[in-house]
C-alpha cells in the first residue's frame, strides 16, 4: 500500500500539520483574483467564424470515425 505524507508525520506534530493546511485554505480563499476583461456581444462575423470552427471540427470527427470504421 502507498504511503502518504500523513504516514510520515509523528503525532506530536499532526496538530501543527493541521494548522499549516488550515492557514493555507485560507490564504487561497483571501487570494485577489485576476479581472475579466469585460466582453461584449458578438458581432455577426464572430459568430459565422465561431460556427464554421465549430462545423469544421464536428466534420473532422466525422471522417476521423468513418476512416476508423473502414
Amino acid at each position: 500500500m502507498a504511503k502518504t505524507l500523513v504516514d510520515f508525520i509523528l503525532p506530536e506534530d499532526y496538530d501543527r500539520y493541521n494548522e499549516l493546511l488550515n492557514m493555507a485554505q485560507e490564504a487561497k480563499a483571501n487570494a485577489p483574483k485576476k479581472e475579466r476583461a469585460p466582453r461584449g456581444p458578438m458581432t455577426t462575423e464572430q459568430k459565422k467564424k465561431a460556427l464554421e470552427n465549430r462545423l469544421a471540427k464536428a466534420q473532422a470527427k466525422l471522417d476521423a470515425l468513418l476512416a476508423a470504421e473502414e
